[in-house]
């Protein structure tokens, strides 16, 4: 089974990493862009692609929205939440607990992407049972 690991990066690198481990750990294969190597697509398709070819989708959303790309409104971290809902994919979504976890202010985005990052968790929240998270490794147990 191939398991499609979503978030934006260098806010959420442990996260990722503990993300990772607990995927591999049950002898899943995590697709993750941090190996996607050299390719001859767009950034952004290379990841919808991966995203089809996954069997099961790990959203994991803390306080950045992440790279909005020229021509789209929407970042490439909810391009890759909306492929797997229009796929048919399983998702499964973990959002920082803001209020029980400090986090650095250099991850917390700033306007327009605050905004649209609230908008974005409100429609995962509205749609999926979602889990919380503290820290990379509370996201790992869950």
């Amino acid at each position: 089974m191939k398991v499609f690991i979503s978030s934006t990066y260098k806010d959420l690198i442990d996260y990722r990493a503990a993300a990772i481990r607990a995927v591999e750990g049950t002898n899943y294969q995590a697709s993750k862009m941090e190996v996607f190597g050299a390719r001859s697509d767009e950034p952004t398709v290379a990841c919808l692609k991966e995203v089809e070819e996954s069997d099961l989708f790990i959203g994991i959303y803390a306080l950045r929205y992440g790279f909005v790309p020229e021509g789209s409104d929407i970042s490439i971290t909810e391009m890759e939440y909306a492929q797997a809902k229009k796929m048919g994919i399983k998702i499964y979504c973990f959002i920082l607990d803001e209020e029980n976890h400090p986090w650095l202010t250099k991850w917390i985005e700033d306007e327009p992407g605050k905004s649209k990052l609230e908008d974005f968790k409100k429609q995962i929240q509205k749609a999926h049972c979602c889990d919380y998270f503290t820290t990379p490794d509370d996201l790992r147990a869950k």
